[in-house]
């Protein structure tokens, strides 16, 4: 009786260590459950801020996902991209060389070295970052859009608009590429395609986009060519 009863008290201590284990790894999974559904809160809020131009509100979201975990690096492009939007192209870079630094195949992060490298003035420098993008992925829009302007401001418009065309396809939500779009093809004189573009800037653009939405900010000659 004595020896069923020591194996009964060694079997309730056998029992009670594994419900405790149970119960920590179900405390410690619940945590990390939360911390997920947190960070996709926030990046969906990030996200969204950029899509209606609160660059400033989508800064300040992507830095509390960085806080959380310094090696997101989806994160931190999406912080590249808003400092890149509010014209911040020196922090801009770094993040996104930051990115690359960890991940030397992240198309994204080379497509916003060269948008930032191009904003900066050094048209040779960009045009490398921009075909290292497309080297990895050949649909990155930022990559393509980027050579495109680049195309513009050399004067090489035909292919330019052709950029442009294919940016504006690829992410067709992007109001940069679509007013970008509508400027090249007034500057090749098919201004019906001008102004179907620049309307379609004016749906998706953000109300913050104030000068490009603005009166002086239409694309030139557009509408008087409207139905050529």
């Amino acid at each position: 009786m004595k020896y069923s009863l020591r194996i009964n008290r060694k079997g309730r201590r056998v029992v009670a260590f594994l419900i405790l284990t149970f119960m920590c790894c179900v405390v410690s999974v619940s945590f990390v459950n939360v911390g997920r559904a947190s960070d996709d809160r926030t990046r969906t809020r990030a996200e969204r801020a950029l899509r209606e131009g609160e660059y400033e509100t989508a800064e300040r979201l992507y830095r509390e996902l960085l806080a959380r975990d310094a090696h997101d690096n989806s994160a931190r492009l999406g912080l590249s991209f808003a400092l890149y939007k509010q014209r911040n192209f020196q922090d801009a870079y770094d993040h996104a060389a930051r990115v690359v630094g960890n991940d030397p195949l992240s198309s994204r992060a080379h497509a916003l070295l060269g948008a930032a490298v191009l904003a900066s003035g050094d048209f040779h420098l960009s045009v490398e970052e921009f075909r290292t993008a497309l080297s990895i992925r050949e649909n990155e829009a930022l990559a393509i859009a980027g050579l495109a302007l680049v195309d513009f401001y050399e004067g090489r418009l035909d292919r330019s608009l052709l950029g442009f065309r294919r940016a504006a396809s690829l992410d067709s939500n992007e109001p940069d590429y679509i007013y970008s779009l509508a400027q090249s093809a007034a500057r090749t004189e098919r201004y019906k395609e001008a102004a179907d573009a620049y309307e379609r800037f004016l749906v998706i653009a953000p109300r913050t986009d104030e000068d490009r939405r603005a009166p002086h900010g239409r694309v030139p000659h557009i509408y008087s060519f409207r139905d050529n």
